[in-house]
């Protein structure tokens, strides 16, 4: 629910640990589902260690050290990483104090008896800790202004391959994240606090077919969400004008089920069909929502092709900002019997060419995404310290278009990519701005990165 350490400048994937990272803009598997963005799929290595292996390094902004370390051969190995920041030491030699810093651990055990079955366990523990103390007077009550957010997360997965060539994947997840902010001067204190804590089980068959280059893939999922979106402490004099407060504990369910196909429907045609069909539920109310998908890519030349694709996507989940970037201190809310989940339809076209002699990937998209059910609020709503805020709560609707640019090269002596953007992002709610479309937060028109 947190993705970054030092409040956005750093991801907490840490690099030493990452064997794969895959984005899929447009064209969803069917096997994806839960949000309306795009999608980061990160893997981390799984491979069995032949022999120790130990390398870090000291950056400028966090030291990191990894450790590989075989434990049978052929058939288990472990692996631990971890980070810290260390610029509150460095800045302490020059007498001065920078009251922040970070870590985060992780860890993977992987077991293969046989070639049939493999199985890992990973962990995951990371902290974001902020404690200032601002003394004006010298007169040691000053304000002491602490932060602290992190999230922990615990996963055991078991591949197994069945004599007929089908392959299960059974994966036990538990994760939470929480966050607590405190201010105290004298007497006086204020504590906010937020946790939310998800358990998962998913469930994959696949089978893949050399000769027609066709696989079928079916499975389904569940996860138990429990959240306490805003609890509020006060003590001394400002008790009087803020109380103590607790919103009412959240508890939802979420399960999908999906099929999806892939074939050759000619030699030139590649089609990726598939369905989802994902469900919420409360103590008062239950929600399903089909999620159809289709992707096409046809082969223009040897090193070139067109993709279209349609995605169907719905998000049970609710993130409630005011900014367009994920902090620390958003709110997450389930869907209610008032609530109702978000969905969208996307569709999108690309272009893509990889020049061999070169090695070079270049690729042009453009898309289209109608959204339903957007989380907004009132104008005026305090998000922070307000508990008993989902009367302020609205939803409407969105859109989003535009075209996408990159090109990149990942081997050779020069590596390195380069993306621009152009888009356009649109929301309009009844009780804002006259139910007139306006420009959201992510209304980004042009945006290049290298």
């Amino acid at each position: 629910y947190n993705t970054s350490h030092m409040f956005g400048f750093l991801s907490v994937f840490n690099p030493s640990i990452l064997d794969r990272v895959e984005a899929i803009n447009g064209g969803f598997p069917a096997e994806y589902g839960g949000r309306l963005s795009s999608i980061l799929n990160v893997t981390s290595n799984s491979n069995i260690a032949s022999q120790t292996k130990v390398s870090g390094d000291v950056g400028l902004l966090a030291t990191r050290l990894y450790v590989e370390q075989p434990l049978i051969r052929d058939k288990a190995s472990v692996w631990l990483a971890g980070r810290r920041t260390y610029i509150d030491k460095v800045i302490r030699l020059v007498n001065e104090e920078l009251p922040y810093f970070f870590y985060d651990l992780n860890g993977k055990l992987v077991l293969q008896p046989n070639r049939r079955n493999k199985i890992e366990v990973s962990f995951y523990d990371g902290d974001d800790v902020l404690d200032i103390f601002r003394d004006r007077n010298n007169d040691g009550n000053g304000l002491t202004t602490s932060y602290a957010s992190g999230n922990t997360s615990q996963s055991l997965r078991w591949a197994h391959t069945f004599p007929s060539q089908w392959k299960s994947s059974l994966s036990l997840i538990r994760s939470s994240y929480d966050y607590s902010i405190s201010n105290r001067f004298e007497e006086n204190s204020l504590l906010a606090t937020s946790d939310i804590e998800d358990y998962s089980a998913k469930l994959i068959f696949r089978r893949d077919s050399l000769r027609n280059n066709s696989s079928i893939q079916f499975g389904g999922e569940w996860t138990r969400h429990s959240i306490s979106p805003n609890v509020i402490n006060t003590e001394g004099n400002i008790a009087e004008f803020l109380e103590s407060s607790t919103t009412t504990g959240m508890l939802a369910h979420e399960m999908a089920f999906h099929v999806q196909h892939e074939f050759l429907a000619t030699p030139s045609l590649l089609v990726n069909a598939g369905l989802r069909v994902s469900g919420g539920s409360t103590s008062k109310k239950n929600y399903l929502v089909g999620e159809p998908r289709l992707s096409l890519r046809y082969s223009l030349a040897r090193d070139q092709s067109l993709k279209l694709s349609y995605s169907r996507m719905a998000q049970y989940m609710h993130r409630i900002s005011n900014s367009a970037v994920t902090t620390p201190a958003d709110v997450w809310y389930t869907i209610t019997e008032e609530i109702a989940p978000q969905t969208s339809h996307q569709v999108s076209t690309a272009w893509q060419r990889y020049l061999s002699e070169e090695k070079v990937f270049i690729s042009a998209e453009v898309y289209y995404k109608t959204m339903k059910n957007l989380i907004g609020y009132e104008e005026g709503t305090n998000l922070f310290l307000n508990t008993d805020f989902e009367s302020k709560l609205i939803q409407g609707d969105g859109r989003a278009y535009g075209l996408e640019f990159l090109a990149k090269k990942e081997s050779g002596k020069f590596t390195g990519w380069i993306s621009y953007t152009l888009s356009w992002s649109r929301r309009r709610f009844d009780a804002i701005n006259s139910g007139m479309w306006f420009p959201s937060r992510y209304d980004r028109r042009h945006n290049g990165a290298i």
